[in-house]
């Protein structure tokens, strides 16, 4: 073998044993972190996203559900209209939360193991509205009105100058001598 030829050998080795180096290293978690601890065969998994994650107060949010090695899923707080015994390891259920809720499912193998995933929707409530009228608007002093109203969102309404609390979604009043 020449000097040229050795030398060429003896470079395309070190390449190799530079890339083989790299490629070993490269295997293992040198310079980074794993923060998923190491599957074993068997071990019960669990994954719950929601979507959207934010609604308005009346709106659904869809929850859909993944797991692996789980014989059962139970759920926290139940879902609605679903039955607790019969809900796949493996599904989805539309959700109408009247406030924000953090769901919690909890995967179970048939060797006993539990996995927990855990999705948050957020419930934007809606405002309450009114809407008042006078009939006569105009009236000579000692006269009255009727007032009626009707609002949407609202738990209570009280209209002041002495009539208080009226029926929150709808309603008339005649008020009093108006001086």
């Amino acid at each position: 073998m020449s000097r040229a030829q050795s030398a060429t050998v003896t470079f395309y080795s070190l390449i190799f044993v530079l890339l083989l180096t790299i490629a070993i290293a490269g295997c293992g978690s040198v310079g980074g972190s794993n923060t998923q601890p190491p599957q074993t065969p068997g071990s019960v998994t669990a994954t719950l996203m929601a979507s959207p994650t934010t609604i308005t107060a009346g709106q659904f949010s869809t929850l859909k559900w993944t797991t692996t090695n789980a014989t059962s899923v139970s759920f926290s707080p139940a879902l609605p209209t679903v039955d607790a015994n019969s809900l796949p390891v493996n599904g989805q259920s539309a959700v109408t939360p009247a406030q924000t809720t953090t769901f919690t499912m909890t995967a179970k193998g048939a060797n006993g193991a539990t996995a927990t995933a855990t999705a948050t929707v957020t419930v934007n409530q809606v405002p309450p509205t009114i809407q008042i009228s006078a009939q006569p608007t105009t009236v000579a002093s000692g006269g009255a009105s009727t007032l009626s109203w009707s609002s949407s969102n609202a738990t209570s309404v009280t209209i002041d100058h002495g009539i208080g609390s009226v029926a929150p979604q709808a309603g008339t009043v005649k008020t009093g001598a108006i001086t």
